[in-house]
């Protein structure tokens, strides 16, 4: 949705002024990786950061805004904190919002895929056959049955 700009500032004042344990989501324009935007000095700003500045003071040196709701939406003071880039891929990871497995864009594989894999080198079956079944390289398959790769899985192997 996109808003006239006295309309998106409106909003975001009445989203900052709001207190709830929820979610509180900017409905209008987001980026092409979901956060929030608005118009600020003819420049588009992302309104977590300005939210997080807003309810925690200016962003310090190396500090990006971390989600503990793992929503990008969300401008909730509750769920929104100065982090370290260490600490926001920790939230990410426990949010389950990381880009991990299947969820990673550049991901050939399902994670059943790896498991099969895993599961029938376990059993023998080399990584060349493995290899052209699946459309991957030898250092590929061997890197995942290794656990090098799709670390991530490796407890389902």
């Amino acid at each position: 949705m996109r808003a006239k700009p006295f309309e998106a500032q409106a909003t975001l004042l009445r989203l900052l002024l709001t207190k709830s344990d929820d979610c509180i989501e900017w409905p209008h324009t987001v980026n092409s990786r979901g956060y929030g935007q608005i118009g600020v000095d003819g420049k588009s700003t992302s309104v977590h950061v300005i939210a997080c500045e807003h309810h925690h003071g200016p962003r310090p040196e190396g500090m990006q805004v971390a989600h503990a709701c793992g929503n990008r939406r969300c401008v909730n003071r509750v769920h929104i904190r100065w982090a370290t880039p260490s600490e926001n891929e920790l939230d990410k990871r426990l949010t389950g919002t990381a880009p991990i497995g299947e969820r990673n864009g550049r991901a050939k594989l399902t994670a059943a895929q790896v498991a099969e894999i895993r599961r029938r080198r376990t059993d023998g079956q080399t990584a060349k056959v493995l290899a052209a079944e699946f459309g991957m390289s030898i250092w590929a398959i061997s890197a995942i049955s290794r656990g090098e790769s799709w670390r991530d899985l490796r407890s389902a192997s």
